[in-house]
């Protein structure tokens, strides 16, 4: 999370990135443009012991108030499961009010299907 110190300096930042120390190298996770007074970012599960907040575009000097990471486990996508009428069976995300897009789908959920229920 982070946050511009508004009260006192307004609204500066207007592009920013944070990037994880990941196999001995900066990898940037997310990136993102206003901050405002209170920008949660999210992105996919990384594990590192260094994080780096990157202030690409602003305007005078940024002055950041606060700044914090935290930890949440990502739930697995929403799926639609439909069958035709030839008894075909598609999986796929539920693009009802659950942005799919976001969420990184590669290869970390296994999605079996079964006939008999086992």
């Amino acid at each position: 999370m982070l946050q511009n110190a508004i009260a006192t300096n307004g609204e500066r930042v207007e592009k920013h990135a944070v990037d994880a120390w990941i196999d001995g190298r900066w990898t940037e996770i997310v990136a993102s443009t206003n901050i405002g007074y209170r920008r949660i970012l999210r992105f996919p599960e990384v594990t590192t012991d260094k994080l780096r907040l990157r202030l690409l575009e602003s305007r005078l000097i940024p002055a950041i108030s606060h700044i914090s990471a935290h930890y949440y486990a990502a739930r697995p996508p929403q799926l639609c499961i439909k069958q035709d009428v030839n008894g075909k069976v598609t999986i796929e995300p539920d693009n009802s009010g659950w942005n799919y897009r976001r969420q990184n789908m590669n290869g970390e959920y296994k999605i079996y299907y079964t006939t008999d229920g086992q």
